[in-house]
């Protein structure tokens, strides 16, 4: 249980980061 939910919090986390990644760089 701990593993899978560790890997949902990094899924999440990493969706995160690239979505603000983008928005800094594309704008949107």
């Amino acid at each position: 249980m701990l593993n899978h939910t560790a890997i949902l919090i990094l899924d999440i986390i990493t969706v995160v980061i690239i979505k603000s990644q983008r928005g800094w760089r594309f704008g949107n």
